[in-house]
């Protein structure tokens, strides 16, 4: 088909962004892209056929820009000619409007938050992918086959009809803690609601009921075990809500979640595309900035394209620093192009906190007298401590990742660990016997070792962890302890013996009877009888 345009209207004009006399210059083919030439033979063939079209597709415009258009027509007969009429319009409202609601719908889907709608009789519309997995529901269609009532446990569900629902009704919206009721288990799961109600922009009318929850379970959990600092634990616990945010790829803010607020301490209605930058730490700003990837002066551009995570620390208005974990990543429009960019910033100070407590546990355990090591399931090392590195005269830096159980080992002991030891952890998660460890020179050294599994939640073998007391003074002690017991009962058996023929002497020289009776009359008679007066 040669494909010479011979009509057409100022409209269809101003789509190519060309005049009417500019436009008749053309053939059909100078206006379309090359990659709609198949698609152009596939709606060439159905007209042959039924006569009709309908479309969409781009048009190259003047300046050389695509323009999607949606197009429909008929064969018609003009001068006994077969010539193809078509009708044209402009959908670039259209698409924009669909990329929009593709982003949207990208959002909503990637959240790692519950986000639902529901109806204004209380059936659900719609619940996300995290939402669902989290009350235990299969899939979309088991959604809609229940109302956002059944998703509270009896004393939530009251709370739920007698203040939230008013509340959101009177102000539009409603935020506190409340409980969902996981279908499959009937746990009761704490969650972080926010509420709220959709109105049609126009009449105003009530369309559905939205939410927007997070699993607080951890948060609970952990308040449970810090009682001893409940109400500091509150404070934290309520900043640790992560902060949404939306953003154009010029870095232009679009859209920051209420929590910004209590993280940030900046009115999130006030927010302006310098006031992250303004609250970062100095210190951080500048670390930040030295990198390679970083070029901008307003914030990482790194993080804003959406391919790295960062933390840094803010300066809240009244002074507070507190740490954060930024991460972002890109939105991409149908050509791959970033359109948006989104990212959650999370406060980690507590994680901070914990992580220099656990610094302090590594230095206690570096600094043990005790042989300390984790190991893979595959018995080969993760981490050893500074004295079994020193028993193998390594340097404290010295990396041991990888090495083989087995040659700390002499062979007794490892075949000692492999036959009874490894087996009986297996089953009762703990072994505590006596084995020994070979030094640098090969040198065997007893040790009392303890040795425990370690468990994911879903009850894989993740590493062993071992405890290996040096006993050497204690079989010293226990050696010469059987020395002394050996030469005491030697002593004991050469010393009864001397008793044994002492006795029997004794009873040989005893005299008998007649010997007593001689020996008494010997006596009176060598003694001369005593004289009384009176006599």
């Amino acid at each position: 088909m040669e494909g010479r345009l011979v009509d057409v209207n100022p409209a269809y004009a101003e789509i190519l962004g060309r005049t009417v006399a500019e436009t008749l210059e053309l053939t059909y083919w100078d206006i379309t892209p090359e990659q709609y030439r198949d698609l152009e033979a596939a709606q060439l063939q159905s007209l042959a056929s039924t006569g009709q079209f309908a479309f969409e597709k781009e048009y190259i415009r003047k300046d050389g820009s695509l323009v999607p258009v949606a197009l429909s027509g008929s064969l018609i007969q003009q001068r006994g000619q077969p010539m193809i009429w078509s009708a044209v319009a402009d959908i670039s409202e259209r698409r924009r409007a669909e990329a929009e609601l593709q982003l949207l719908s990208s959002v909503v889907e990637n959240s790692t938050d519950f986000i639902g709608v529901a109806n204004p009789d209380g059936t659900l519309k719609y619940i996300n992918p995290i939402g669902r997995e989290m009350l235990g529901l299969a899939n979309q269609a088991a959604v809609t086959a229940i109302t956002m009532y059944d998703l509270f446990p009896p004393a939530d569900l009251e709370i739920f009809q007698k203040q939230t629902l008013p509340a959101g009704h009177r102000q539009g919206y409603w935020q506190g803690e409340l409980h969902f009721q996981h279908f499959q288990t009937n746990e009761s799961i704490p969650v972080d609601f926010n509420g709220f109600l959709v109105y049609h922009p126009e009449t105003h009318d009530h369309l559905y009921y939205a939410a927007i929850v997070r699993d607080i379970s951890q948060r609970k959990q952990a308040e449970q075990a810090l009682k001893d600092s409940e109400e500091r634990f509150r404070q934290i616990a309520d900043n640790i809500t992560e902060v949404f945010w939306l953003s154009t790829p010029e870095h232009e803010i679009l859209y920051v979640s209420p929590a910004f607020n209590q993280i940030w301490g900046y009115p999130g209605t006030h927010l302006d595309r310098n006031m992250f930058l303004a609250a970062m730490h100095p210190e951080d700003r500048e670390r930040l900035h030295s990198q390679p990837a970083q070029s901008l002066p307003e914030y990482p551009t790194a993080l804003l394209t959406g391919d790295q995570e960062v933390e840094y620390r803010i300066i809240r208005p009244d002074g507070e620093v507190r740490w954060i974990r930024d991460r972002a990543f890109p939105i991409y429009d149908n050509q791959g192009q970033i359109q948006r960019i989104a990212g959650v910033a999370e406060d980690i100070t507590e994680r901070k906190r914990l992580e220099q407590e656990q610094a302090r546990l590594l230095a206690l355990v570096e600094a043990s007298p005790d042989y300390i090591g984790i190991a893979s399931p595959d018995k080969k090392t993760i981490w050893a401590n500074r004295q079994l590195k020193q028993l193998q005269q390594l340097p404290p830096a010295a990396d041991m990742t990888g090495t083989p159980l087995q040659s700390y080992h002499p062979q007794w002991a490892w075949n000692l660990l492999e036959q009874e030891a490894l087996p009986h952890l297996l089953e009762a998660g703990v072994w505590l016997g006596e084995t020994a460890l070979l030094d640098a020179a090969g040198q065997e050294i007893p040790v009392s070792q303890l040795i425990m599994a370690h468990r994911s939640a879903t009850g894989e073998l993740e590493y062993l962890s071992t405890i290996m007391r040096d006993i050497r003074q204690i079989k010293q002690a226990e050696q010469l302890l059987r020395q002394v017991n050996a030469d005491l009962e030697l002593r004991v058996t050469e010393r009864t013996a001397e008793l044994v023929e002492a006795k029997e002497a004794a009873e040989a020289a005893k005299p008998g009877p007649k010997g007593i009776f001689l020996a008494n009359m010997s006596h009176e008679l060598r003694t001369p009888p005593e004289r009384h007066s009176g006599l």
